[in-house]
Order: C-alpha cells, then structure tokens, then sequence
C-alpha cells in the first residue's frame, strides 16, 4: 500500500530510569538553585553552555586522528561534556562574584526562588541536548533509553531538535548523520512483528557478502564511515550523506581499498553512485516490485564503522515520506519502506535484501522515535538514478558536509 506519511500516532512513554534520573537531579536543583541564587545560577548555566562549543571544537581537532566511528562518538561525548562541566564551575564562580556585588540581603529570598526556576530550566536544557547528542552514538543501550524516556519524548515533541541548534556537536557525535525524513511527525509502526532467523538467510548472506562494500571518506572534521554494494559493473551504490563534502572517498572490500569516483549525486533522494575498479563482487540484481508489510529481508553493511554485518529484518510499510534533503533545508519527496532492524550510523547505504539475494531497498535513516526501526529507499526509487549512473562518466561535485 502507497501512502503519504506525515503524521504520528501519538502514544505514551513509560517512565523508564532516564526520567528518574532527570527527577531526581531536577528536585536536587530545586534546593541547590534557592540556596545559590539566580545570578550563580546563570553563571553556571552560560558556562555550560559556552563550554559545549569549546568543547565541540577541541573534540574535533582530537577525533581527526582517530579510527572507528563507536570510539571517536565515545571520545567526543566525553571531551565535550567534561569541558562543558569545566566551564560550568567557571561560570558559577563568576555568577559568585557577580552575587556578591550586586544583590543585597532584603531580596535574598526572590533571589533563591529565581534561583531555583533557573536550576530546573538548566536541568531541562542539559537533558534535552545532552539526550539528542547520545540517542545518536552507535551504541543500542544508550539508543533504547534515550529514546524510551517520557520526558525527552515530550521535550522533543515541544521543542526543536536540540541538534539543530549545535550542528557542530551533531556531527562530531554522529559524522554520518542521517537525513531528516519527516518534516512533520514521524509514523507510529505498529505492532513489531517477529524477525525471521537469521539461519535462513544464511545462503543469502554468503552469496551477496563479497557485493557488501565499506565506505571512507575524511570529510567533515574526522572519517565518515557507510556501507554500500555493488550495483553494476564498476559501480557502488550508497547514500549521498556518506560522501558529502568528501575529496576522495574509499572503498573497502576482499580486494583491497579502491579509490572511488562519484558520477552521481542526488542530495534530495539522498543517493550516490561511485565509479570503482577492481571490485571483488559482482552486481546485486535490484528489486523493484512493491514489497508488502511482513515481507522478511535482511539488512547488509557495516555499523559503526566495524566489521560486516548480517541481521534480519522485516518490511513493515511502504509510503511516500515528506522530509528533507541531507542538509536539513529543501523539501523533498522519498519513496520509502520502514523496516524493523537496529539501524545506527554505517548502515547507511547498505543494502536490504529479501530471500532470493536481490535488493528491494537501500538503508538511509534511522527512526528518531522508534529503537527497532529504520527506513530504507525503495528499489524502485533508486533504479532510475542507477541505471543513469552506469552509463555516466562524469565526475559530481559531493558538495558540502551534511547536517
């Protein structure tokens, strides 16, 4: 079924210990905040968040020289929060100082209560961004409980993504960050089906590993790590947000490392094809039929920057997706399938497969609501691009980095 998706059903989310966490460091502020007073308060709100950009600039200038997308998002979160905290003490001895200067004994008791507003905003903020930021780390327990809190959820619901706001820390923490696919909200899944064993995929798996390729390029700060697979002869399909702004990107199968040239690039479908020599699989024969909801498949790539990956999946619908290019600015239309699987970056651009080898989709984002869903460019919406891109060769700018 071909259906427009905009819109989300709105459903409850449990408390889960994110959320009594954030409850209990907010009660504790509640008092921290009456006993110091607004102006220290402030102080140390500005310093947190003066320290998130300095932070984001030195965590960049250490990832550069570091491999594997888990370790350099691990690396990042660490040295941006640390410094962020640092200037945070910075911040509140100021906000002492200022105290001490301008605010006199008979509004003390205003002074604590503004103080105590203030702690519980800061809280809030830190919560908002701080989750945005892990919910995108290649890392499932963080994923799960980021995205499983009530009050995230609702912050998220009220509020603009937080990342948008530091687009330098969204992409030091996720450099092969996803495109936005709903403009509006995101559709609610329905009830998970269960997967198909992997074990019967295992013929599957073999036959189309050496097609499977890694993807580098240096683009954006750091190493910009996806999938992709061989789509006819001397050429690989993969995402445009894995490329973008890369000068020379890498291709990495059984054969060695090729360089790659890109001869096409579609910002708005979010596609690129790259021109390769000597590569060790053959072509995956593309799917273009409309898979229905329960059809099982298997998802094929390399997330988080490590080593191949097979797991199981299952189509779960198909729609036309109103989101937005890979810069987060024009609008833009994509036929897509959801898909239950654990999606992270380094999917990106990998195939998904149905059980007689062929590629019904292509993996290019990941559910911001949803732990076991990603979503997945149609065959029949990339056929058109791969076949144009066979017979070019031109050389395509990849233009800037993504969002």
């Amino acid at each position: 079924m071909r259906r427009f998706a905009g819109r989300q059903d709105s459903r409850e989310h449990e408390v889960n210990i994110i959320d009594v966490l954030i409850i209990l460091i907010a009660a504790l502020s509640v008092a921290r905040g009456y006993r110091i007073g607004l102006a220290r308060q402030a102080g140390s709100t500005l310093g947190f968040i003066i320290g998130l950009f300095v932070g984001s600039w030195i965590a960049n200038l250490i990832i550069g020289h570091m491999d594997g997308a888990a370790s350099r998002s691990l690396v990042s979160v660490l040295v941006v929060l640390g410094i962020s905290f640092l200037f945070m003490t910075f911040g509140e001895l100021a906000g002492i100082s200022l105290k001490r200067r301008l605010i006199n004994r008979p509004v003390d008791k205003v002074d604590g209560s503004l103080g105590s507003v203030m702690a519980v905003v800061t809280v809030l903020f830190a919560a908002w961004l701080i989750g945005s930021i892990l919910v995108l780390a290649p890392t499932s327990q963080f994923q799960q409980s980021v995205k499983g809190s009530a009050i995230l959820s609702n912050l998220n619901r009220e509020l603009p993504p937080a990342t948008t706001l530091l687009s330098s820390l969204n992409k030091l923490i996720d450099p092969n960050g996803f495109p936005q696919v709903f403009t509006g909200l995101e559709p609610h899944p329905g009830t998970q089906t269960e997967l198909p064993s992997l074990g019967s995929f295992d013929a599957v798996v073999a036959s189309t590993r050496p097609s499977v390729v890694k993807i580098e390029s240096a683009a954006c700060g750091g190493i910009v790590d996806g999938s992709g697979f061989v789509a006819g002869n001397g050429i690989v399909a993969t995402n445009a947000h894995v490329v973008a702004g890369a000068k020379s990107p890498k291709v990495l199968d059984s054969n060695g490392i090729h360089d790659a040239r890109v001869v096409w690039f579609d910002k708005d479908l979010d596609l690129a094809v790259l021109r390769v020599s000597d590569l060790a699989g053959k072509p995956l024969t593309l799917n273009t039929n409309q898979q229905v909801g329960g059809t099982g498949a298997v998802v094929l790539g390399y997330p988080g920057g490590g080593g191949f990956n097979a797991q199981s999946a299952v189509i779960v619908d198909r729609f036309v997706a109103l989101g937005r290019d890979i810069y987060n600015q024009g609008i833009t239309r994509r036929e897509v399938y959801s898909v239950q699987a654990h999606i992270i970056p380094g999917n990106s651009g990998g195939p998904v497969v149905d059980a007689e080898g062929q590629v019904i989709g292509v993996v290019f984002a990941t559910s911001t609501q949803y732990n076991t869903i990603g979503y997945a460019l149609t065959g029949q919406q990339v056929a058109g691009a791969i076949a144009q891109a066979q017979k070019s060769n031109t050389t395509y700018s990849t233009g800037a980095c993504s969002e």
